[in-house]
């Protein structure tokens, strides 16, 4: 047996600082870690060797690290998001939302844009390239559950059981459907000219994208 692990172990990590407090990140041959005192670690997947470690001002939020256009984007518990290079870990920029508490799983990069939840029912759209706000989304009846990007426009699935559809580009709300049963806080599932809702009752409403029309209903079964 002994043989048998030593084989299948190419190389282990013991945490000096502490554990790793959520998943890790996997990109371009680089295992990338948030550990428990709030440090990034960035390890050679292929042996295990310490790369760089970054330690912010501000510690970081227990959520997985995003890696998108060779850069490392995470968030702070201050609310600030931090972008810092693959590579070696140099940071990039830093963006104070002034909202701590940014939930986790929190960031989504898609496009060249990050998209930052935040505790106060706030969604931050954010420009990779420095960290400057594009625009902001505020939810006045309990704030957003998860959000899903497709084809030019975000779908937000409210904890009210609403979903809003948003121009990505600037953030204006195109439409709001508030089906019979609330949905579920799953993103909603986004198809051709499909938006596919989770209710809470176990069924599906098939939404139009472009005006929220709906197209077909499938009822749960027993």
């Amino acid at each position: 047996m002994e043989n048998i692990l030593s084989s299948v172990r190419r190389w282990e990590n013991t945490f000096v600082e502490g554990h790793a407090t959520a998943s890790p990140t996997v990109a371009d041959g680089i295992v990338y870690l948030s550990l428990q005192d709030g440090s990034l670690e960035a390890l050679r997947a292929s042996n295990g060797a310490l790369l760089w470690r970054d330690l912010p001002p501000t510690p970081l939020a227990e959520s997985s690290p995003i890696v998108a256009d060779r850069a490392v984007y995470v968030s702070a518990l201050d609310g600030s998001v931090y972008a810092l290079r693959a590579s070696d870990g140099y940071m990039l920029w830093r963006t104070a939302l002034h909202v701590p508490n940014v939930l986790p799983p929190s960031l989504l990069v898609k496009d060249g844009v990050m998209y930052v939840e935040a505790l106060n029912g706030s969604d931050y759209v954010l420009r990779t390239s420095d960290g400057s706000i594009l625009w902001r989304y505020q939810d006045g009846e309990g704030g957003v559950a998860s959000l899903t990007v497709a084809q030019g426009l975000v779908y937000l699935a409210l904890q009210t059981g609403n979903i809003d559809a948003l121009r990505a580009s600037d953030g204006f709300v195109l439409w709001r459907y508030t089906p019979q049963v609330p949905a579920t806080q799953l993103p909603p599932l986004v198809a051709d000219d499909l938006v596919l809702i989770a209710l809470q009752d176990g069924s599906i409403d098939a939404l139009r994208t472009s005006n929220s029309t709906l197209l077909w209903h499938r009822a749960m079964t027993s």
